[in-house]
C-alpha cells in the first residue's frame, strides 16, 4: 500500500499482531506526507527527543494548527507510546486527519452500530467512518486493540477518500491558513481590519467566488473605490470577503493592521490570493479567530 506499512525482516507481515500508539502515530503521518518535517521539542513528558516514534508524533502536530492536532494526548501530559491503540483511537485519528470529524454536526440518536452507542466518545469520528467506507459492519470493538491487519484494511480504505478543505484565519497572528484535512496546505500572511473597521470573527463559508470586482463602500464615513480587486472569495454577502490586496506594499502583511489595515476584508498578497482562489471552493468553511493557532 504504497509502501506505508511494510512487513519483518523474516519476510512476515504478522497481521494479528497489535499495534502501538507510536506505530500508528508513524503510519498515520507517513500517510499525510509529514516525513520532511523536523521537529525538535517534545509535546509530551513520556516522548523525550530520542524515542524512536519522536519525530513521528510531534511531526502530528507540526502539520497543523491546533484545532486539527492529530495527537492530543492525556490530562497526565503522557501519549503512552507503547500502549496499544484502540479502533476507537484508531478511527477518531483517520477522521481527524481528514476533517471528517466535523462533517456531521448532528449526531443521530440510534446508532447504526451494535457496540458503539451514541454517546460514546468516539461516536462522532467513528460514523464518519462510516460515511466514507472505511469501517463497513454493525461491530467495531471500539475499546479492543487494533490489530496490524486491520490498521491496514483502514489505511486502504482511507488513504484516497478525499479530505475536508477550510481556511483559518487567526486575526492576532495575521495569518491565513488553508487545510486539508489536518494538513496545511497553504500559510499566508494576512491584512485585516483596522481600527474602527474590524474584521468579523466568527464561522463562515465561501459564498461565491470572482476573478476580478470593483469595490466601493465606507458610507460617508471613509468612502473609498477600489478597481479590479482580484482573486475575491466572499463570505459574507458581498460586504465581506478574503481577496488579493495589491495597492498595499508586502511589509504592511503579517503585522498589526490597526492603522494600516483593511475596511474589514481579509486582504492577501495577489499572487498568494490566486493560490487560495483556486484551492478553494464554494462551501469551503472559513473560521476568524482571535486564538492563536500555532503552538
Amino acid at each position: 500500500m504504497r509502501g506505508l506499512i511494510s512487513g519483518f525482516p523474516d519476510g512476515t507481515f504478522r497481521p494479528d499482531e497489535f499495534l502501538t500508539r507510536a506505530e500508528f502515530a508513524k503510519l498515520l503521518v507517513l500517510s499525510l506526507g509529514g516525513s520532511s518535517l523536523t521537529p525538535t521539542s517534545s509535546s509530551f513528558r513520556d516522548v523525550p527527543p530520542d524515542h524512536w516514534a519522536f519525530p513521528f508524533i510531534e511531526k502530528g502536530r507540526e502539520l497543523g494548527i491546533k484545532p486539527f492536532f492529530l495527537f492530543q494526548g492525556f490530562p497526565d501530559g503522557t501519549f503512552r507510546p507503547e500502549a496499544n491503540v484502540t479502533a476507537a483511537e484508531a478511527l477518531t485519528l483517520i477522521a481527524r486527519s481528514k476533517g471528517w470529524e466535523d462533517t456531521l454536526i448532528t449526531a443521530t440518536s440510534t446508532s447504526p452500530f451494535e457496540d458503539v452507542p451514541s454517546n460514546h466518545w468516539a461516536f462522532q469520528e467513528i460514523i464518519s467512518c462510516l460515511a466514507y467506507g472505511v469501517v463497513d459492519s454493525k461491530r467495531v470493538f471500539p475499546e479492543e486493540p487494533l490489530s496490524r491487519g486491520q490498521a491496514a484494511i483502514y489505511f486502504f480504505r482511507a488513504i484516497d477518500q478525499p479530505a475536508i478543505k477550510s481556511i483559518y484565519i487567526s486575526l492576532s497572528e495575521q495569518r491565513l491558513y488553508a487545510l486539508e484535512g489536518a494538513r496545511i496546505v497553504y500559510e499566508f500572511p494576512t491584512l485585516t481590519g483596522k481600527q474602527g473597521w474590524p474584521t468579523p470573527s466568527g464561522t463562515f463559508h465561501v459564498l461565491e467566488k470572482v476573478e476580478t470586482v470593483d469595490m466601493r463602500g465606507g458610507l460617508g464615513v471613509e468612502e473609498y473605490y477600489v478597481p479590479d480587486v482580484p482573486w475575491v472569495l466572499f463570505f459574507i454577502s458581498r460586504i465581506y470577503a478574503i481577496h488579493g490586496n495589491y495597492w498595499k506594499a508586502e511589509r504592511y502583511f503579517g503585522n498589526d493592521p490597526s492603522l494600516t489595515g483593511s475596511h474589514g476584508c481579509v486582504g492577501l498578497i495577489p499572487e498568494q490570493a490566486k493560490l487560495l482562489y483556486e484551492w478553494a471552493t464554494v462551501g469551503t468553511k472559513i473560521v476568524i479567530t482571535w486564538e492563536r493557532l500555532r503552538k
